[in-house]
């Protein structure tokens, strides 16, 4: 399938369609039954990621956040644009806020009927200050200041992604042959889980499309809440191999991650102790999806442990 050319159909741009939620974003568009233009911004639109989407029928325009006139004219002319900032790159809260922030002033001047905002909950305010997560403060900032301009715009919020447990977060192999999923917080611990570069597009798709959302509107792109204790037992039965969890102290999980990881234990505070959407039900979130999604079995079933876990 690829995305139509038809100068009727409503034009989406989309930052970051090389990305794992901007790609999700792009796939789900093209595959939904309504007809879109897709406008997709890469930093390079030369490299074959890029190239792969001006195959699938999008249009490819360079654009960096570093050069506000890139974005303002990618922006131009479309009637939705999804944004999306990476924290992670630099770790400079202050550069993403201001990323985001361009992002939204490009929106308001390009007169959208709706920004797609990939938003997080913010922390400090929920908590009163007694916790302060950095990548999810910042989106939030940035939501804050979109809501202050008075630009219409929807706040999709993923959820935690599902790729961590295949990557950076797998178990750790024991010398009794078991696998140990070690983290600073106790087994009770829910996840709102999320196949981001599979299901994130799903979520903005219903933004756009579903009467329940739009303008004005949280979406909570997740499948299902899950514990740390549950992941294990899953992980157990779908692999084949014995998976258990342990909590370990703040110190000890620091020395495992290689990046950032007082801002990650932060995190997992914030999760165990408020919840990763502060307690919001996803279910209302599942209303106007037009497929389903992946749960962590799902996921889980589609990959190749005995490769993964070594």
């Amino acid at each position: 399938m690829v995305a139509t050319a038809s100068t009727s159909a409503p034009l989406v741009t989309v930052v970051g369609a090389t990305g794992a939620q901007g790609g999700s974003v792009v796939s789900w568009l093209i595959s939904s039954p309504k007809e879109y233009r897709i406008r997709g911004i890469t930093r390079d639109p030369t490299k074959g990621r890029a190239l792969d989407l001006v195959a699938r029928g999008l249009e490819v325009v360079k654009g960096d956040l570093s050069d506000p006139e890139s974005i303002a004219a990618a922006f131009k002319g479309a009637d939705y644009a999804f944004g999306v900032t990476s924290f992670w790159e630099t770790m400079d809260p202050e550069k993403e806020i201001r990323d985001g922030k361009l992002l939204v002033d490009s929106a308001k001047e390009a007169g959208l009927k709706c920004f797609l905002w990939s938003g997080l909950e913010h922390v400090s305010k929920i908590s009163g200050g007694k916790a302060k997560v950095l990548h999810f403060d910042t989106k939030a900032t940035v939501t804050e200041y979109a809501k202050s301009i008075g630009l219409p715009f929807a706040v999709i919020e993923p959820g935690f992604y599902l790729s961590n447990f295949s990557t950076k977060m797998m178990p750790k192999k024991q010398e009794d042959g078991t696998y140990a999923l070690r983290y600073p917080v106790s087994s009770s611990t829910k996840l709102p889980v999320l196949w981001a570069e599979k299901d994130y597009g799903a979520y903005v798709v219903e933004a756009i499309e579903s009467p329940s959302f739009g303008p004005g509107s949280e979406v909570l792109a997740a499948n299902e809440y899950v514990s740390f204790e549950e992941i294990a037992k899953i992980w157990s039965e779908v692999s084949g191999k014995k998976i258990t969890f342990v909590e370990i102290a703040d110190e000890d999980y620091i020395k495992l991650v290689s990046k950032g990881g007082e801002e990650l234990v932060d995190m997992m505070r914030f999760f165990q102790n408020y919840g990763y959407f502060n307690g919001k039900d996803i279910a209302p979130s599942q209303v106007g999806l037009t497929a389903p999604t992946h749960s962590f079995r799902t996921f889980a079933e589609a990959q190749d442990w005995d490769k993964l876990l070594q």
